[in-house]
């Protein structure tokens, strides 16, 4: 099954390597690069797909060090697909240098049942990934969607923040203690 991208988010483009790909798409500016494809998986075992994933991007959308660059994939499987636990460690809850793995949709062709991941934060491919579950259960598939967790660098990052914001707090009254006390002995002088 042949899915579309909208063509204001995604331009399509003609793969490199014919034939292993359904669908490619790229959106290409100064400072955005990202990157959607589609593929029928060969292979059962979430590892190797996963390998053949991060393959088919370099080697598709040659990702650099200067432009960040992110992508989501379209997973086709004929008979049993990876479960939703096997692919979650797969997408990326920060960036990598390489390509950052925003989200994935894995279709159970047997089983007319599909899984989406998307990472903790939305981004550019949202709506894509948003847009391709709707098309996948117009089709008649059973989809589901779940969202990864940040890991605990962002949630000890964010009780960092969360702590200095109150101790803020705290500073800011005793500045304004101290600074009224100080006003008081400035007049008290005078007298």
């Amino acid at each position: 099954m042949s899915l579309s991208v909208a063509p204001e988010l995604l331009q399509p483009v003609q793969p490199k390597v014919a034939g292993r790909l359904i669908g490619l798409w790229e959106k290409r500016t100064a400072n955005t690069f990202r990157g959607v494809i589609e593929m029928q998986a060969k292979s059962e075992d979430h590892a190797t797909v996963s390998n053949e994933v991060r393959q088919i991007v370099k080697e598709e959308f040659s990702p650099g060090f200067v432009v960040p660059f992110a992508f989501g994939a379209v997973l086709h499987f004929e008979g049993k697909a990876p479960s939703a636990e096997e692919m979650l460690g797969y997408v990326d809850t920060k960036a990598r240098s390489r390509g950052t793995w925003q989200w994935l949709i894995v279709a159970n062709q047997a089983g007319r049942a599909v899984f989406g991941i998307h990472t903790w934060t939305e981004g550019y491919l949202t709506p894509v990934y948003v847009s391709l579950l709707k098309q996948l259960e117009a089709a008649g598939y059973a989809c589901q969607s779940v969202t990864k967790p940040p890991d605990k660098f962002f949630v000890n990052l964010w009780r960092l923040g969360a702590s200095l914001g109150k101790a803020r707090a705290v500073l800011l009254g005793l500045g304004t203690v101290f600074a009224l006390v100080a006003l008081v002995f400035k007049v008290l002088e005078r007298w």
